[in-house]
């Protein structure tokens, strides 16, 4: 309980952004595998459509769309992704699962279903049928 409110009370609009700031000069693929900045992360995403966080969640698809391989590539960045996919508006959401087409073997598909199975399936909720026809096929 004590650390809901922790982290509640860091997560305003105005500390949401400094954050965001800051970790855009951090590398964003390596800070989400972190436990504790996983969470404070996880934190900000879930505040984002309270706080009015357009440009927010916008900086943070981006981010995620960048590295989303590596993102995926631990429990801690799969929770990232999944609060992303939790909250998001559907346009950030369709962004982000549009990425799922640029795996390019069975293998990434692999490392992504050991971490974030969960994150596969609320994914292909938001696929077009040619985005799920690449999925589909094989390479």
């Amino acid at each position: 309980m004590e650390e809901t409110i922790i982290l509640k009370d860091f997560t305003n609009e105005e500390f949401s952004k400094d954050l965001l700031k800051n970790v855009g000069k951090l590398n964003f693929r390596e800070f989400v595998h972190q436990p504790v900045a996983a969470k404070i992360i996880i934190a900000v995403i879930s505040r984002a459509p309270q706080t009015g966080g357009g440009k927010l969640e916008g900086k943070m698809c981006r981010m995620m769309r960048a590295d989303l391989m590596s993102i995926t590539s631990s429990k801690q960045g799969c929770a990232v992704v999944q609060a992303a996919l939790q909250n998001f508006s559907r346009q950030s959401k369709v962004l982000l699962a549009e990425q799922l087409a640029e795996f390019g073997s069975v293998e990434d598909f692999t490392s992504l279903w050991t971490h974030g199975s969960n994150i596969f399936i609320s994914m292909l909720d938001f696929m077009d049928e040619s985005g799920l026809s690449t999925v589909h096929s094989p390479r």
